[in-house]
């Protein structure tokens, strides 16, 4: 009788949990330890000027002024500062999708472009062509991080369109990445500048689970 009810509990528990959404396995994807751990930084070779770093309370972007509120989740939240001198860096983070499970990506974003407009070619490459654009994309976990190879490349999240409003407040984008259970994949946040200053800041990086019925 007591292995009885014992199995019996065991498998009102695990009904339960099935459909019920799941712990996010990104980690500080909301930067309240008041840093970047968790992450990985990637810059392009020989490139001194931007960076990826974080912030609490309101913020001024380079040069135009413009007031970053304070993050929209906690207290703190990714900035990346791209000066006017060629820049391109890229804050990355794997993480294990798990099998027989739906999985959505969520974060929010906002920007401020100092140019009067985005150009988006395939590449962080600074040096050669007109390159001004904010990209979010998911790749294989073990690609090169700054690669745009379509074997390395699964989803295209977000990208700034040429003629896209310079300015955006922090905005949340949605992407479903439930193709991808059951495998490691890499999360890419990336920034590329050639022209003038271009802002970017990033919270409430998440993944939200659930257990296929």
């Amino acid at each position: 009788m007591i292995r009885t009810t014992a199995a019996l509990a065991a498998l009102l528990a695990a009904l339960a949990l099935a459909g019920t959404a799941q712990a996010a396995n990104v980690k500080n994807g909301g930067f309240e330890k008041g840093s970047l751990r968790g992450w990985q930084k990637q810059a392009i070779p020989g490139d001194l000027c931007g960076r990826w770093s974080v912030y609490s309370g309101e913020l001024r972007g380079i040069g135009s002024g413009a007031i970053y509120p304070p993050p929209p989740q906690g207290s703190w939240a990714a900035l990346a500062r791209q000066p006017s001198c060629p820049s391109a860096q890229v804050l990355s983070q794997v993480v294990k999708l798990k099998a027989k499970q739906t999985h959505k990506l969520s974060f929010q974003i906002a920007y401020d472009n100092e140019h009067t407009r985005f150009f988006t070619p395939k590449t962080f490459d600074v040096a050669g062509p007109d390159n001004q654009q904010v990209r979010v994309d998911v790749l294989k976990a073990n690609a090169p991080v700054l690669s745009f190879k379509s074997k390395h490349i699964l989803k295209r999240v977000y990208l700034t369109k040429r003629n896209a409003p310079t300015t955006r407040s922090f905005h949340k984008v949605t992407a479903n990445l439930s193709r991808f259970a059951g495998k490691k994949v890499r999360l890419r946040f990336g920034v590329a500048v050639n022209w003038q200053p271009l802002t970017v800041a990033l919270d409430d990086v998440k993944i939200k689970s659930k257990r296929k019925r």
